[in-house]
């Protein structure tokens, strides 16, 4: 079949238009689709390259960031009792009771256990009512600790965000590690003895004052501080017992009155309380040096 020219440059366009869009659905537009996916695994391999190029910056000063957090761990360690059993328990107890001059009876020691512990911090309730709003008041602000993590720069010195530091311009780093610390628990170990205490309410005070005063870790979780008590107090009546002769009736018994009254006790007076205190624990940490010698050839 023969064509004529303009039916051979129709039938040239028309292959080109076809050819042009199967490489345009085919390869070209295939490839574009992937451009964000690409851009974006792109994006994260840099930012894991940067965390990577971070880290090998702290190379030369690791070793020194590593023995300060184990110094640091030491000594907040010393705050703490070593494991204790229930025998070591009632021995640190007793020494307790006689620094204080306090006797202890019904004594019972828990299990060894483990217990929670946070930073906590006075918070003053704020009291706001339409009048305080009007006069201007407004409550100090909250960090929320939940949404921030303890971060480092390369120096090593705590990052805080800018928001906080207009918040609070000062005293900007307590307040927020104590935000952001008071959301972390730390597990350490625990015993708790129940006894009942008994002496002189000064004595008792002294005791109460001697346990807050110890370098270790000991919490006195429950207890009660009597200042008065009720006293009951016997009235004889006036009706005498009059002999008689014999076989005569037998007088009816003294009436008795009861009274009872508040008495406000001082330091010299008896006292029996209920005292539940926690001895918290932590192992020491090794000052054994923390790396280890790598191998020069994998094992096999």
């Amino acid at each position: 079949m023969n064509l004529s020219n303009k039916e051979k440059i129709i039938l040239v366009v028309f292959l080109s238009i076809v050819i042009i869009a199967v490489g345009l659905f085919v390869i070209i537009l295939p490839e574009y689709n992937n451009i964000e996916p690409n851009r974006n695994a792109l994006d994260a391999a840099k930012a894991r390259r940067d965390e990577v190029y971070q880290t090998l910056s702290r190379e030369s000063t690791i070793d020194q960031e590593i023995q300060d957090a184990l110094d640091a761990a030491s000594k907040y360690s010393l705050n703490f009792y070593e494991d204790l059993t229930p025998h070591e328990a009632d021995v640190i107890l007793r020494e307790i009771l006689e620094a204080t001059n306090m006797h202890a009876d019904s004594l019972s020691i828990g299990s060894y256990t483990t217990s929670t512990l946070t930073v906590a911090d006075y918070v003053e309730t704020a009291v706001t009512y339409p009048l305080k709003e009007y006069s201007g008041y407004t409550p100090d602000p909250v960090i929320d600790g939940s949404a921030y993590s303890i971060e480092y720069d390369e120096s090593g010195n705590i990052v805080i965000p800018d928001e906080i530091k207009e918040q609070f311009p000062e005293n900007t780093l307590q307040n927020y590690l104590i935000a952001v610390l008071s959301t972390r628990q730390q597990s350490v170990g625990a015993i708790t003895v129940d006894f009942n205490v008994y002496g002189t309410r000064g004595d008792f005070l002294k005791f109460l004052d001697y346990v807050a005063g110890l370098e270790k870790a000991t919490i006195i979780t429950s207890t009660q501080i009597t200042y008065t008590e009720q006293q009951t107090s016997e009235n004889a009546g006036n009706n005498a017992a009059a002999g008689g002769e014999e076989g005569a009736e037998a007088p009816a018994p003294a009436a008795n009155n009861n009274t009872t009254e508040t008495v406000h006790l001082d330091d010299n007076d008896e006292i029996n309380v209920p005292v539940s205190i926690t001895f918290y624990c932590s192992t020491p940490l090794s000052q054994e040096e923390v790396t280890a010698p790598v191998s020069a050839e994998p094992e096999a």
